[in-house]
């Protein structure tokens, strides 16, 4: 008999960001892509949602945030508390450009992930 191969889990993204309009068109983007998607409107929600939810597997925020918290300040927090999620913090006028981008052409992809800082 063949080996039964198990698919592998759909990886949860938690999109950060107080803009409605640019984070329904992120997480719309990231669901077509296949991935699932859970939104935040700012720092608290996300550390809600985090605490709530064990399958998130990378937070992407905007660095600027309303409320108590920055996006800085939100990697800082989850750094303490969840060290193996992952972290992708970006600016929100890089990201609607990139997503016009990503519209017209797949191959902005290399182009946006240049811009994307990543922090471990």
């Amino acid at each position: 008999m063949g080996d039964a191969q198990v698919p592998e889990e759909t990886p949860t993204i938690l999109v950060v960001e107080d803009e409605v309009l640019v984070r329904s068109a992120t997480s719309n983007y990231l669901r077509a892509c296949g991935f699932n998607v859970l939104e935040a409107a700012n720092a608290e929600e996300a550390l809600e949602t985090i605490l709530a939810d064990r399958q998130v597997r990378l937070v992407f925020a905007d660095i600027r945030l309303p409320g108590a918290h920055s996006g800085l300040d939100l990697v800082r927090i989850i750094r303490g508390s969840h060290p193996n999620l992952k972290l992708l913090l970006y600016f929100v006028f890089i990201l609607a450009k990139l997503l016009f981008n990503l519209i017209v052409s797949y191959r902005s992809m290399l182009y946006f992930a240049k811009l994307i800082y990543q922090l471990n």
